[in-house]
């Protein structure tokens, strides 16, 4: 879970600055304030969920459905794809 969730934050940044070269502090900042948007509103409906069913069960599920949905995307966006397509045609660069 570590290797996924853990170091995949750096390795999305460094992927999403590389789509523009004079805009990387604004996507830096954009997604920043999407991702602490998305953990606010993450938390708010987890506490309605833990309060609404008594425990942690209806919050694991909504925490596993929204970890599935970032992952998916994730490989939807092609970023990935596109840093690779770029790196490729550019000589000299590993």
């Amino acid at each position: 879970m570590y290797m996924i969730a853990g170091t995949i934050f750096p390795v999305m940044m460094s992927l999403l600055q590389t789509l523009s070269a004079t805009a990387r502090g604004t996507i830096a900042s954009l997604s920043n304030a999407v991702m602490y948007t998305a953990t606010t509103i993450g938390a708010y409906a987890a506490g309605l969920l833990y309060a609404a069913f008594h425990g942690f069960t209806a919050v694991i599920a909504f925490t596993s459905v929204c970890y599935l949905l970032s992952i998916v995307f994730w490989v939807n966006s092609r970023v990935a794809l596109i840093d690779k397509q770029a790196r490729e045609a550019a000589p000299g660069v590993s």
